[in-house]
């Protein structure tokens, strides 16, 4: 072999030796690298949320604490009076006229029971908006299951509101035999 011949035989052996090498040490491990980068950063936004909720902890369990003591201690009439006399109370400190509160049946559960209501109320976008904020910040346990807004025929900035509402009550307490209701106002 002459030695331009040799010279470019150990050229194209050093470049497949290259090529191998990156193919199988170069790229697995850029590769794994990169991977290893991705999870860290992951990992480390699940770390920042965890963070979050430990700080916020105490916080959450006041809250949680005081809306269970408030809702599950009751029976079920107490829950019905409580729902009814608190949703007057936020339709008039809001400025909504609330048309009916109508009463719904005790829905069992394993762990406890739901209470529903419905009701329909008319006034403006703020006042409505003021009522709904009322009913998501109650210190009870109350739930928005349906909310429906409609525009009031030619008035302007008149909406009506309609709202199902529902508490929860220890299963022990409810009383799935007393009367649904309607309650005009």
């Amino acid at each position: 072999m002459k030695p331009r011949e040799k010279i470019l035989a150990l050229i194209i052996a050093g470049l497949a030796v290259l090529f191998a090498a990156d193919r199988l040490i170069v790229a697995p491990v850029t590769t794994a690298f990169a991977d290893v980068r991705d999870e860290t950063r992951r990992l480390e936004s699940r770390l920042a949320e965890a963070r979050a909720m430990v700080k916020s902890r105490r916080k959450i369990e006041r809250r949680w604490s005081a809306i269970r003591l408030a809702g599950l201690g009751d029976a079920a009439d107490t829950a019905r009076l409580r729902v009814q006399v608190r949703t007057s109370a936020w339709a008039q400190e809001s400025g909504l006229n609330l048309n009916t509160l109508s009463t719904g049946r005790v829905e069992e559960g394993e762990t406890y029971d739901e209470l529903g209501f419905a009701l329909t109320g008319v006034g403006t976008l703020e006042s409505t908006g003021q009522f709904l904020l009322r009913v998501s910040q109650a210190d009870f346990p109350l739930r928005i299951g349906d909310c429906t807004l409609t525009a009031r025929g030619d008035e302007r900035d008149a909406l009506t509101l309609s709202l199902k509402l529902s508490t929860i009550v220890r299963p022990d307490t409810a009383d799935t035999d007393a009367p649904s209701g309607e309650v005009a106002r």
